[in-house]
């Protein structure tokens, strides 16, 4: 691993470390953009610790979405369709749109996350408190 790999990759734990700490005060501009770039890193460590990262955030990750989605229609990874998961039912709209995707690896990872425990669970926590769905 090259010392810029290295480098990435500490910033990310630096990172992930100030958002479980404290999520809403870690996700500043200039998290966003390194998380932005570590999805797009060519090094999949550091891609998919960019994803994992994202996935702590929780529903706070729902601004960087339309990055993951990018990521993944790039380069399929279910790193990435877990973290779309781990965002939450803000995510739900865009893993629809991607189980339509061209692209059967897409398609795939997609189904998956839509499948997640812990998205599921969300889903039916919400499904219950809609006065319209009982």
């Amino acid at each position: 691993m090259t010392t810029p790999e290295k480098t990435k990759l500490l910033a990310l734990v630096r990172l992930r470390g100030a958002i479980s700490r404290s999520p809403s005060k870690a996700l500043t501009p200039t998290a966003l953009r390194t998380l932005t770039k570590g999805l797009r890193d060519r090094n999949v460590e550091v891609a998919d610790l960019a994803a994992a990262v994202i996935e702590d955030l929780g529903e706070a990750g729902k601004p960087l979405i339309p990055a993951l989605v990018r990521a993944l229609k790039r380069r399929p990874r279910y790193a990435f369709g877990e973290s779309l998961a781990g965002v939450g039912i803000v995510a739900v709209p865009a893993l629809l749109r991607l189980v339509a995707d061209r692209d059967s690896r897409v398609r795939r990872i997609a189904a998956w996350a839509l499948g997640c425990p812990g998205l599921v669970r969300d889903l039916l926590g919400y499904a219950a408190s809609d006065a319209h769905v009982r």
